[in-house]
């Protein structure tokens, strides 16, 4: 298993991204923001916490990896409190982050997601898996089955508003979705990245290239400077 993480020049400093192989597992994850700009302050806590227990676990051989899933966001949360309130509390936020975690196995690929980080599948250059960002759009069409109609009305700033975030462990309890894809293929690239990536990657997917490589290019066709990283799992 290889496993790789880039976060391009411009990116924001923190990179809140990780991604490790411990034997025969890797583990990665990503976060972003939510709602305010204390977000990003936590964005890089989550992250730490998430990789450290979910290595951990592999580390002490964890069979039941959506369970440890779980107990990752619960960590995630528990090193978002280790922030200096004064950072945050003086403008009246607490900081709220999305966040994307995935383990990959020999048998199968586990994610889970709380907020607008996606995680997808590319197999022959397309993507053939992916998360569903917790999203107004997607609350009003997967969860309350809102006709098209009723979105035309609605603004994209409205559409794309996060709904379900990662905060401090005082937050509102909101578990991650979780979802397992088959294992891994020699020619399947995993991919945790922004959305704004993902839909650049729609449109062009490097063909050419490999490995590191192969993100970097990927990355760099987000149109947003700041939002140019992320993870990939490959084998």
């Amino acid at each position: 298993m290889l496993s790789f993480v880039v976060a391009l020049p411009g990116s924001e400093p923190t990179q809140p991204v990780a991604a490790e192989t411990v034997r025969d597992v890797a583990v990665a994850a990503i976060a972003f923001a939510a709602r305010s700009s204390s977000g990003m302050e936590g964005a890089a806590p989550a992250v730490a916490g998430a990789r450290d227990s979910l290595v951990a676990a592999a580390r002490a051989g964890e069979t039941d990896w959506p369970a440890a899933l779980l107990r990752a966001f619960v960590a995630a949360s528990q090193r978002i409190d280790t922030m200096p309130a004064r950072r945050y509390q003086q403008g009246g936020y607490s900081p709220e982050v999305s966040l994307t975690c995935a383990v990959v196995t020999d048998d199968r690929v586990v994610v889970a997601w709380t907020g607008g980080m996606v995680a997808c599948l590319f197999h022959d250059q397309r993507i053939i898996r992916e998360s569903a960002p917790h999203t107004m759009r997607n609350l009003l069409l997967i969860e309350r089955k809102a006709p098209p109609e009723r979105l035309a009305k609605l603004s994209e700033g409205a559409l794309g508003l996060i709904t379900r975030t990662v905060g401090p462990t005082h937050f509102p309890d909101q578990q991650p979705d979780i979802e397992i894809w088959p294992a891994l293929e020699h020619d399947h690239k995993l991919v945790l990245a922004h959305p704004d990536t993902i839909e650049a990657l729609r449109r062009v997917v490097p063909s050419h290239l490999g490995g590191r490589s192969w993100l970097e290019v990927a990355l760099a066709s987000c149109p947003a400077a700041h939002r140019r990283f992320g993870a990939m799992i490959t084998r």
